[in-house]
């Protein structure tokens, strides 16, 4: 999964629905200022999914433990 600011149609939870047995996850978190465009395409020809969290952007830092606790929570690994 990409974390992209700019992605409207594409949420977490929607990609997380249904998914039973998930081994792994990879996620890109992008910088500060956010990602290029041409980096998001590469992302994307790569096989990963943009998603996005609504309307909030959070910081590089607290991006990726958030992303973390959303899947988990989302895949029922949290109650």
């Amino acid at each position: 999964m990409l974390l992209w600011e700019n992605e409207k149609t594409g949420s977490l939870k929607q990609h997380l629905n249904g998914v039973k047995d998930l081994n792994s996850v990879s996620v890109i978190v992008g910088p500060e200022g956010g990602l290029e465009q041409s980096e998001v395409e590469e992302a994307k020809k790569a096989g990963f999914i943009p998603v996005g969290l609504g309307q909030r952007i959070l910081r590089t830092e607290t991006a990726a433990i958030i992303i973390v606790g959303l899947i988990q929570y989302e895949l029922g690994n949290l109650g």
